[in-house]
């Protein structure tokens, strides 16, 4: 299982490239049109579709009118999820105007420490540190205790005392659910998960 999946991400990463070098729109085409013509629209956009409502909690990288527009969704204790995360810097550093990134929490089940894992991350955002965190997290994936994650948060610049608090409140454990049912209702079920431009690439 693994080495297929290993092997699914290599392949995913070759038609993640076609996709941004080969099939970005053309110039007379309004940012976007492809992406609200896909599967997200109805789980994502609400109201004016120009707005990705869905994704506000969401960790984001890239130019909002990008051609190519992604979001994965990830489980910290996913080996996967890192892999696949050096892929997505490459591509954000070669296609620096044609990508934006949105990353979104869907943590397993079976992995007891990514729920809070994911917490942490979100809660970092609020200090305007998520990816940060992010990848700190990811850094350090067998080594996700509370003990583990507050000295984390101090390693990235994060004031301490905000974090622990945010990390604990029901808000933060609620957006983590909001995003993984956001997954669960797209039919993502496994880790790393992607859409891209509205369409399904699923590894599990």
């Amino acid at each position: 299982m693994s080495k297929c999946f290993y092997l699914y991400c290599n392949t995913f990463v070759f038609m993640l490239f076609a996709v941004l070098s080969l099939h970005v729109p053309e110039a007379d085409a309004a940012p976007g049109d492809s992406f609200r013509s896909g599967g997200l629209i109805s789980t994502l956009y609400a109201g004016d579709p120009v707005e990705l409502k869905g994704l506000v909690g969401c960790g984001k990288k890239g130019p909002a009118d990008a051609r190519v527009k992604m979001v994965m969704f990830t489980d910290f204790q996913c080996p996967f999820c890192k892999r696949v995360n050096e892929t997505l810097d490459q591509l954000l550093a070669t296609y620096p105007l044609d990508l934006e990134l949105f990353v979104c929490m869907n943590p397993l089940p079976m992995h007891k420490r990514a729920e809070p894992a994911a917490r942490a991350v979100l809660a970092a955002g609020k200090q305007g540190r998520f990816w940060e965190m992010h990848k700190k997290i990811l850094e350090n994936m067998t080594a996700l205790e509370d003990e583990n994650l507050n000295q984390y948060a101090g390693e990235v610049g994060l004031d301490t005392t905000k974090f622990k608090e945010e990390y604990k409140t029901t808000k933060t454990a609620e957006e983590v659910e909001r995003q993984s049912a956001m997954a669960s209702a797209l039919g993502l079920t496994g880790t790393p998960a992607f859409l891209i431009n509205g369409e399904q690439f699923i590894g599990a």
